[in-house]
């Protein structure tokens, strides 16, 4: 199938990379100092890692909201911005409070599910990446917002989840450590991600992990966005516990193109599947 392009992805680990580091912080002086060269990438550090991020403190936002405002007046035409240095896990950034708690168990009662430490880090996800957001429209309309993201090497499934397009879709991504398989490659392997409360990591740990192992070029595409994000795959692998009706309507279009649907166990629908154990013998 037609790839019609790819999002950016830079690895610190593969290059020399030239960043300038602006305080963003609630201290801030926002002092700006002159650059000799333009830098590849502008970072913003809103000092998190020493201040407990409080996504429903307007004041705070209010003084983030400047920083990003000012520090952008002066960046350069088309600069790449990065909004942050987060390691794969978000939770620990927050402020614990009692708002927080109750808009975690509305949460909960959205899904009717029960509590669990990945639907925290989930929720605390959502949080950010609506606050991240906010502050990214800020920014001059030609800049390039980015995260910087230190992947650890455990839970890269539950990682996959996280920062997935279905909540950083209008950020680029540098990673460090680990590439995690969120952006279009040139690998002809898409894998279908199944609602928030439907993931089970205990399903895609193996399957991210076989492909992997195999040498296999792929990268994860939220189950909503396939028609966005599936140019370029000809194999798609899917979980029919889990798909939506909407999402079958869309295999029929990616069927309908050549493409072929390859399952995570049983048959769905009257589509022409195989099996993932047949695709992976297939591709040896």
């Amino acid at each position: 199938m037609e790839r019609k392009g790819e999002r950016d992805l830079l690895h610190p680990m593969q290059q020399s990379i030239n960043i300038i580091r602006l305080d963003a912080s609630l201290s801030s002086c926002l002092e700006w100092e002159e650059q000799a060269e333009v830098p590849d990438f502008w970072e913003f550090d809103f000092g998190w890692e020493k201040t407990p991020f409080s996504p429903f403190c307007e004041g705070a936002f209010a003084a983030y909201q400047l920083s990003v405002e000012e520090y952008g007046k002066k960046l350069s035409t088309g600069a790449k911005v990065i909004l942050g240095t987060y390691r794969s896990t978000f939770k620990e950034f927050f402020q614990p409070s009692e708002r927080l708690e109750i808009g975690y168990q509305e949460f909960l009662d959205h899904y009717r599910v029960k509590q669990a430490p990945h639907l925290f880090e989930l929720y605390c996800t959502n949080l950010l990446s609506d606050y991240l957001h906010r502050l990214a429209a800020l920014l001059p309309e030609d800049a390039i917002p980015y995260l910087h993201i230190d992947v650890a090497d455990d839970h890269l499934a539950e990682r996959v989840l996280l920062f997935c397009a279905r909540r950083f879709a209008h950020f680029q991504f540098f990673f460090s450590n680990h590439l995690l398989p969120i952006i279009p490659s040139d690998g002809p392997i898409g894998v279908s991600l199944p609602a928030d409360h439907l993931f089970k990591s205990e399903k895609y740990i193996p399957l991210l992990k076989a492909l992997a192992d195999k040498g296999l070029s792929f990268h994860c595409i939220p189950e909503e966005m396939l028609n966005d994000f599936w140019d370029g795959i000809d194999h798609l692998i899917i979980d029919p516990e889990t798909m939506s009706e909407t999402g079958e309507r869309m295999l029929c279009g990616f069927e309908a193109a050549g493409g072929e649907i390859v399952t995570m166990g049983g048959d769905i629908g009257s589509f022409q599947t195989v099996s993932f154990e047949e695709y992976l013998k297939i591709s040896e």
